[in-house]
């Protein structure tokens, strides 16, 4: 069940069994005067998600903010950079990572032609 105020949903209200076990999930939402969305409360698991424009905080501490290319992770004392690869209506088709952190130099790139996962060229 949904409750919406203004067409913002405001809250919903999730029953359900799993494994045999009853769940009730209540996630609520807080908006700004404008109808930006300010925070979320998952009931079960007291975690709060704060956004804060193009920061985002899971139980005040910074889960990950958005560049051009994609979005930026923290990762201890360093930052993961995650790069998004979209079509011409901005729907993302591939996200990406240099996982060896050599900067993407050309040794790890794929040979030329071949194939990546899901027949794409």
């Amino acid at each position: 069940m949904a409750v919406r105020v203004r067409n913002l949903i405001k809250a919903i209200l999730i029953f359900g069994v799993a494994f045999g076990v009853f769940i009730a999930l209540y996630i609520s939402y807080i908006y700004d005067a404008l109808g930006t969305k300010l925070s979320k409360t998952i009931s079960t698991t007291s975690m709060v998600i704060y956004y804060a424009g193009n920061y985002q905080y899971e139980n005040s501490s910074l889960k990950f903010f958005g560049h051009p290319e994609g979005y930026i992770e923290p990762n201890g004392s360093n930052w993961e950079y995650f790069y998004q690869y979209t079509d011409h209506l901005g729907n993302i088709r591939l996200s990406y990572k240099d996982v060896n952190r050599n900067n993407g130099s050309a040794s790890s790139l794929p040979p030329a032609g071949a194939s990546m996962r899901n027949g794409y060229r």
